[in-house]
């Protein structure tokens, strides 16, 4: 067995437990409809945490190729590492789109800010034909652009050609639309998956979670989540805290992000229960603006090698409100 498999088994026994656990709680079982009756399923099972489909999972596992798929999160090409189970569709297709703006949009952002390094993306146009390119931050008042040489042969020439004979009139660059909402997007499906991570299924099955999932799968963001990547400052380390803006309490996921230059986000998800998501859902960061974060954090709240308590996510929603938190 490859480390890669005995991971995926590993966690796979993990979450299968937690969920056996969780539905024990809940005093309800892991079964599944044959006929008109309901049966125990006494083999691991495992819900994928982006779309909610059940596998069995040592089949799932198995397949060829495996249905059960290692996700790295955050994605791989920001740094992030294979930590968690998603279906084989979600981990090709699902939020493809929203992960690939999200190291563009942050390091938009950073070369207006005139932080050296920071890159935008553009397109060189010379005539109709056109090449992706970025303008890099070198300080203040210079940049660079670096055009994609390896895009297209032809229009690489053209390009060098009109910068050669300085033929600048026969130029254009255009910076493309940026969709914000697909880095959004994206950052929430990095915290969600750290939240399901820490609190197994005692989070994903509940209302709230079933919430996230929606807006990911339907790529419909419109609640606080990419902009908390404002608040000053983000406590450290990377984790989960119980956070709170003004009179506002939720959950602060807290991740780094290596785009060019290193980046934490911070990401708000609901705290436990009903009341909890109503007032995520009535809260909104206005963008651009600064707030005062109150955070507390226990390391013990990591989650552990073994299977995640079956009441995690509600446990610490009640511990924390117990508590005073520190003000930073």
């Amino acid at each position: 067995m490859t480390p890669r498999q005995s991971k995926r088994r590993f966690l796979l026994e993990a979450y299968s437990e937690n969920l056996s656990n969780f539905a024990n709680s809940q005093g309800a079982a892991v079964a599944e409809p044959i006929g008109d009756k309901k049966v125990l399923i006494m083999e691991p099972v495992y819900i994928c945490p982006l779309c909610s489909r059940c596998f069995k999972g040592i089949p799932a596992l198995e397949a060829k190729p495996p249905s059960l798929t290692l996700e790295h999160n955050p994605p791989k090409y920001l740094g992030g590492k294979a930590t968690i189970l998603s279906c084989s569709t979600c981990n090709s297709e699902q939020g493809s789109s929203s992960d690939c703006s999200i190291g563009p949009d942050i390091g938009s952002v950073s070369f207006f800010d005139n932080k050296p390094g920071a890159s935008l993306r553009m397109r060189v146009y010379v005539g109709d034909s056109y090449m992706p390119s970025k303008l890099i931050r070198i300080n203040d008042n210079n940049v660079e652009l670096r055009i994609d040489e390896n895009v297209n042969e032809f229009v690489t020439r053209k390009v060098k050609k009109a910068f050669e004979a300085r033929a600048f009139e026969n130029m254009r660059i255009r910076i493309p639309r940026n969709k914000p909402h697909l880095s959004n997007l994206g950052c929430l499906k990095i915290a969600h998956l750290e939240a399901f991570r820490y609190f197994g299924y005692s989070y994903l099955l509940t209302d709230n979670g079933a919430f996230i999932v929606d807006k990911i799968k339907t790529q419909n963001l419109h609640i606080p989540a990419h902009d908390v990547v404002l608040l000053n400052p983000l406590p450290a380390p990377d984790g989960l805290y119980y956070a709170g803006i003004d009179a506002f309490r939720s959950f602060l996921v807290v991740f780094t992000l290596k785009t060019p230059e290193v980046v934490r986000v911070g990401v708000l998800i609901p705290g436990h229960g009903k009341e909890a998501l109503d007032e995520y859902l009535k809260f909104q960061l206005q963008s651009g603006s600064a707030h005062t974060v109150e955070f507390s954090l226990e390391k013990t709240y990591a989650l552990p090698l073994s299977p995640p308590p079956a009441n995690r996510y509600e446990w610490l929603w009640k511990e924390c409100q117990k508590r005073e938190v520190s003000s930073h």
